[in-house]
């Protein structure tokens, strides 16, 4: 908050409906302007002004800098660059106030040197305006925000709706269940706390300075029944302390590698934990489109076995399409890290390890895996009740601007998703116009469309702060709606698969090392012979007299096949050598030899002679 005037005078201490019935009074003759002065307190000369304008709002002191319609076109273009992805921080608005007060030629007192407004003015704008305030944003990339599109979204829907017709589950809610992972990271962490007023450093104490992450496993289904959670730890063995106080149910899985869920991880968990828990019938089971989910054979053949459907969402949606996204990661988090902080002041000399996280998760999930949240997640999400309505529109603000201004939004026949169409351009204006028979519509938009060309405080605005259009991409990797479990996909997995296992097939028989003594030789043949050798140098010296003779003895097919396949220093011939040692080539005269005939890296003794001084 700025700082607020305080009165030192009783001076037009009057309310504005005073004010309105003494203009009415005098207005309508029953009083004169002095004698209502001295009726209802008022300074004759602010009553006359107040007549003179018809204007009965009480307004002392100076106004804004800007003028109260300049703010309100301020306003609104922050908003507009707030619908997009881009709303400016308190620096940025302070620029922009500026650069529009110096545009609009208005006497401000504005910083010259800094070419912004002040601090204490920001503040006052804040409170004049209500409908802003100062919010902490939230990181959303560029693939999500071109990713939640209207048309993705209304496909899925479109999808959602056939496969719950096809297997009667409209009226199912037990059927239909959502599976997610989140990670979880073994800390506490520091949150807001109350200190002294002005202090410079305002500390909490960790745990560590940077947790290890586990992954949890997390199911529901849409009459908010939730399956046991699974927690994956990064290690080989697993010990019963790791699940000491996780739910009755639970499981603990070990992944070599990272705390991630894989393939393998997720097929384990579908079979050992998912499957028991399920009712007898069709269920439907949607899933996000993680590698682990989608590519194994082996969980779309046991999910048709089990008569489970699996439907993928769409790529980048997952904050707006999952109910485990939308209504429970986020009360499990706060319930995990205000146990883990309590845990911390009780245990001050002690460190959150795996063998006490377990029972922290444990203690956050029953606070935070309740039937109301489960519900709610289902019906934020449109999925039961159905309603394709339900995802509000700022989840397709970002993409719906993306678009080109020509484009209309994508709307699905069976569900048309809300949205306002965009306004016609100005040069679309003027072609439908210029058609038009009638010279009098012609010299019309003509007229408007030089007025639109001239310059208005709007405009200034666009021009100080552009409004940015991400433009609209399809990443070639992008995955739409998809139902994994029908027998296109699963043909097509499969495919996939094979061709994927052959390959590696042949890279590991490739790569595998040779037994027989005569396979590594003719392996280490074909290796040497992929090598890029240089022209070799003539040999005119005579101390190389005895190889040259042993080349020269051969026949010309066999020197020009053959020539660099002699040892340079002792003259023994690659192909029969009974050394096991390694070639070189020579980086001066390019000859090879055994590694162990010469006395330096990469350089004969040869060469190594001549380049010593006498």
């Amino acid at each position: 908050m700025g700082k607020t005037y305080v009165r030192k005078t009783t001076r037009a201490n009057f309310s504005q409906d005073t004010l309105a019935e003494a203009m009415n009074k005098v207005n309508s003759h029953e009083m004169g302007v002095n004698e209502a002065s001295r009726e209802y307190g008022i300074s004759s000369r602010t009553l006359r002004r107040h007549l003179k304008s018809g204007s009965s709002i009480v307004k002392l002191g100076r106004g804004p800098e800007l003028g109260p319609e300049h703010e309100k076109r301020l306003v609104a273009h922050i908003k507009s660059l707030e619908k997009i992805g881009f709303a400016p921080d308190a620096i940025a608005v302070r620029s922009m106030a500026y650069k529009f007060a110096e545009k609009l030629n208005i006497n401000h007192r504005f910083s010259q040197v800094q070419e912004r407004a002040g601090d204490e003015w920001f503040k006052r704008f804040l409170y004049r305006n209500k409908e802003l305030s100062i919010r902490k944003s939230e990181g959303l990339s560029v693939a999500r925000a071109n990713g939640m599109n209207r048309k993705e979204v209304g496909d899925y829907f479109t999808l959602l709706q056939e496969i719950c017709t096809n297997n009667d589950l409209f009226d199912k809610p037990g059927q239909i269940y959502n599976v997610d992972e989140t990670g979880i990271q073994i800390n506490n962490k520091p949150g807001k706390v109350v200190a002294t007023k002005g202090a410079k450093d305002v500390y909490s104490l960790t745990s560590s300075e940077k947790g290890e992450n586990v992954s949890l496993v997390a199911c529901c289904n849409a009459e908010g029944n939730y399956i046991p959670p699974v927690v994956i730890f990064k290690g080989k063995y697993k010990k019963d302390e790791f699940s000491d106080g996780l739910p009755p149910g639970s499981m603990v899985f070990m992944n070599q590698k990272s705390s991630y869920i894989n393939a393998e991880l997720f097929l384990k968990w579908f079979r050992e934990c998912f499957l028991p828990k399920k009712r007898p019938g069709k269920a439907l089971l949607i899933l996000d489109g993680h590698t682990s989910h989608c590519n194994a054979i082996e969980l779309l053949d046991l999910a048709t076995e089990n008569d489970v459907v699996l439907l993928c969402l769409p790529s980048h949606t997952t904050q707006a399409l999952q109910p485990l996204d939308r209504c429970f990661f986020k009360p499990l988090k706060t319930y995990f890290f205000q146990e883990a902080k309590s845990w911390m002041i009780q245990n001050k000399d002690r460190k959150l390890s795996r063998t006490t996280i377990a029972r922290l998760i444990g203690v956050a999930w029953g606070k935070s895996a309740t039937v109301a949240n489960a519900i709610s997640g289902f019906k934020a999400c449109g999925i039961h009740p159905f309603n394709p309505h339900a995802i509000p529109d700022h989840f397709f603000a970002i993409s719906d601007a993306s678009l080109e201004n020509t484009t209309q939004p994508y709307q699905d026949e069976n569900f048309p998703m809300p949205s306002t169409p965009p306004e016609p351009t100005q040069q679309q204006n003027l072609m439908q116009a210029m058609n038009e028979p009638g010279p009098s519509n012609r010299e019309k938009t003509v007229a408007s469309s030089a007025a639109d060309e001239k310059e208005t405080p709007s405009k200034y605005l666009r021009e100080i702060q552009p409004l940015p259009l991400i433009p609209h991409r399809v990443s070639k990797r992008k995955q739409s709606a998809v139902e994994l479990t029908s027998p296109e996909n699963r043909v097509k997995r499969r495919v996939f698969s094979e061709k994927k296992e052959a390959n590696a097939s042949k890279k590991a028989e490739k790569n595998k090392p040779c037994t027989n003594v005569s396979q590594r030789r003719t392996q280490t043949v074909s290796n040497k012979k992929k090598r890029v050798v240089k022209p070799r140098r003539q040999l005119s010296s005579s101390s190389d007299s005895s190889l040259e003779n042993r080349v020269l003895s051969s026949t010309d097919d066999e020197v020009s096949d053959e020539g660099e396949d002699f040892c340079i220093e002792c003259g023994d011939y690659y192909y029969t050598t009974k050394s096991k040692v390694d070639w070189i080539q020579c980086d001066k005269c390019s000859g090879w030899l055994h590694e162990t005939c010469t006395s330096n890296k990469n350089i004969c003794n040869k060469c190594t002679k001549e380049d010593r001084p006498d």
